[in-house]
């Protein structure tokens, strides 16, 4: 009867601590992939925002604003990205979506703030135009020009947490696999503990 309490004993304890560093490894793990990933993502749309800053530069230099707009429509069904062109004073020259005419000033959205200072700008907020959650980044399409205009590239933010969902049950799989080694592993030593125990009782 005691080996049998020994066992149940020493069988919890490892199954509760090596339960818990799972978790919190798992936990972990999950930031850090999320990190990771929105890290790559807002990398990836700088990216966008300079290629298409590149495309945009005879437009713009012909102060064309018809141009400008057609070709972030274009562009943007190519990338599958939304591309809005933003002079400094916050008028919209091009949007991927919609007509510029009607949207309003930009010239307080973050990620134009942050651009305006550091040339790059990153910001996740609500969409008043297209009413979802977007991720965005901005680049100053000429840095050293009189008047600054700034390409932004965004990517609604549902798409990015359908595939960080992927992501999360793979870890999840992978998590009760451990979990259940975690749990043999345990019986194992609690088993191995008690028989010591018995014999040196013996």
């Amino acid at each position: 009867m005691k080996q049998r309490s020994v066992f149940l004993q020493a069988f919890r304890s490892y199954l509760w601590i090596t339960m818990a560093l799972v978790v919190l490894i798992g936990l972990y793990g999950c930031y850090l992939v999320r990190q990771f990933y929105l890290d790559q993502t807002a990398k990836d749309l700088e990216v966008r925002a300079r290629l298409c800053a590149q495309q945009l530069a005879v437009p713009l230099g012909a102060n064309d604003p018809a141009a400008v707009d057609a070709l972030c429509k274009q562009l943007g069904k190519l990338m599958s990205t939304r591309i809005t062109v933003i002079l400094e004073s916050g008028e919209v020259l091009g949007d991927t979506n919609e007509d510029p005419t009607a949207m309003e000033n930009h010239a307080n959205r973050p990620e134009i703030k942050q651009a305006m200072a550091e040339e790059v700008g990153r910001a996740t907020h609500f969409s008043r135009t297209l009413k979802e959650e977007r991720m965005y980044v901005a680049v100053a399409a000429e840095p050293d020009a009189p008047e600054k205009v700034f390409v932004r590239t965004s990517l609604p933010v549902p798409n990015l947490n359908q595939t960080l969902a992927v992501v999360y049950r793979d870890f999840l799989i992978g998590g009760l696999v451990v979990a259940l080694l975690t749990t043999l592993i345990s019986l194992w030593f609690a088993l191995r503990m008690s028989r010591s125990l018995g014999e040196t009782a013996a």
